[in-house]
């Protein structure tokens, strides 16, 4: 009975020693996967899409070249192991070269997502901006919406890919009606104008007349001057944008575009 006991005591000593081998073994080749450089050669930007499951992302990260076929399940099942399921945020991310299952992890757990921009110079009419902005790569649906001509406001606007043109142009806008908010109740007393519409109108005019920016506060000196003593602006840009809409003439203005009693503007 004793040799029995032992004999038992052998056997599930050894089936013991044999498992937490195979468990080491398996420890050892997860964590080689885990660290293992992936196969670009490199840098490559993922788009994770609102509504992507793990699965889906797994998909991705071999389409791209990020993770390769026979990694993929691996990366499924890590990804559910430590919650990356609940964790997917939507937008670009850029995975550098060689990177592996756990830096790409970390990259879509933990990193900003890329920011794209579209920049509207100054002097650019709502048209021109448009134009722009339908122009601007990876981003989703047409501009429908068309403002007042200096209603927006010309600077560089970050966007992520696959958001819509319209939510852009309405950042526009309110980055146009914040800065009015500031500028216009700190205005100099007794100017020629009595809204920010006006005011707008007078500073394109000036942007217009001179490229120099030393040359504007005496330029717009000279108008104001010219409003308060109820005189012409005699501004060329105020003749082209009536004749062109805001694109450039290309050529000098004609006296007959001069003497042009219809050109409102």
């Amino acid at each position: 009975m004793q040799s029995c006991q032992r004999g038992f005591f052998r056997i599930l000593l050894l089936l013991i020693i044999v498992l937490a081998g195979g468990a080491g073994v398996m420890a050892y080749e997860g964590n080689r996967r885990l660290g293992a450089a992936g196969p670009q050669d490199e840098e490559t930007i993922v788009w994770i899409e609102r509504g992507d499951t793990l699965g889906d992302v797994a998909d991705k990260l071999v389409d791209e070249g990020i993770v390769g076929t026979g990694d993929a399940t691996f990366f499924y099942y890590y990804g559910r192991a430590i919650g990356l399921a609940g964790e997917l945020r939507s937008g670009e991310f850029v995975v550098p070269a060689g990177a592996s299952i756990a830096e790409v992890t970390t990259i879509l757990r933990t990193a900003d997502p890329l920011l794209r921009f579209v920049t509207i110079p100054e002097g650019r009419t709502v048209a021109q901006a448009i134009a722009l902005l339908s122009a601007a790569p990876k981003l989703a649906g047409q501009v429908t919406v068309k403002p007042a001509e200096g209603t927006l406001l010309p600077e560089p606007y970050a966007y992520e890919r696959g958001e819509k043109r319209d939510l852009v142009m309405g950042r526009m806008i309110e980055a146009h009606d914040a800065l009015m908010a500031e500028l216009w109740p700190a205005r100099a007393s007794g100017l020629p104008f009595d809204t920010p519409e006006e005011a707008v109108i007078l500073a394109s005019i000036v942007e217009k007349e001179t490229a120099v920016a030393d040359e504007r506060p005496r330029v717009a000196a000279v108008f104001v001057n010219r409003l308060r003593k109820r005189m012409r602006l005699q501004s060329d840009p105020t003749i082209i944008y009536g004749l062109t809409g805001g694109e450039p003439l290309g050529r000098g203005i004609r006296q007959s575009e001069l003497d042009n009693t219809g050109n409102p503007y």
